[in-house]
């Protein structure tokens, strides 16, 4: 495991004795939320004095803006018509899209807790298709790697997806990989490393 010191990358990490009163709320939340599903998913968030890894630091450096970020992620994820493993080849494919160090190195660990093969995790992680998951998960792929990377959608992608998911999965999909966007973009400008 990296040192500590390092682990925030160009964002010091700020440990619990450090934080204000908005800071210290919003890191409770984490704990009990973010931090305990991080390990029941077999990936690592917190350093050995507390201090949050990840995405999860930079968010305690602005925690009104945070609040307002995990009430979105939270509305996504129990609102989502996106089944789990689909989700995860959406964020996979975000983050492979953006070289997110931390963000790959997480949610490969929630695909393999969701039984997704090591073939198709690493194949997402570079920016492949996941050939294993089958036709739709090729489509949300396709899809969502062209939005990402790209920024715009060819009429006959948008169509073929459109007929395999409908309208509703669809914004579904964007939603998740704008948040997704948004912490590859906080982890890469930070340079924010895993842990292992």
């Amino acid at each position: 495991m990296a040192d500590d010191i390092e682990l925030g990358g160009r964002l010091p990490l700020l440990t619990p004795e450090q934080l204000s009163t908005e800071q210290k709320s919003l890191y409770d939340e984490l704990k009990q939320t973010t931090l305990s599903w991080a390990a029941k998913s077999g990936f690592q968030a917190e350093a050995a004095d507390g201090s949050l890894l990840g995405p999860f630091n930079s968010q305690l450096y602005s925690p009104e803006v945070a609040a307002g970020q995990n009430a979105y992620l939270k509305a996504e994820r129990e609102h989502t018509s996106l089944s789990p493993q689909i989700r995860e080849v959406v964020i996979l494919t975000t983050g492979a899209v953006w070289k997110a160090a931390y963000e790959l190195y997480a949610h490969r660990a929630v695909a393999a807790q969701l039984g997704i093969s090591e073939t198709d995790i690493n194949a997402l992680s570079v920016g492949d298709p996941p050939m294993g998951l089958g036709p739709e998960a090729i489509m949300a792929h396709r899809f969502v790697h062209a939005v990402v990377k790209q920024h715009s959608l060819p009429d006959t992608l948008f169509q073929e997806a459109l007929s395999v998911f409908g309208f509703r999965a669809l914004i579904d999909m964007l939603h998740l990989a704008g948040l997704y966007m948004t912490v590859s973009a906080m982890l890469n400008a930070f340079a924010v490393p895993t842990p292992e």
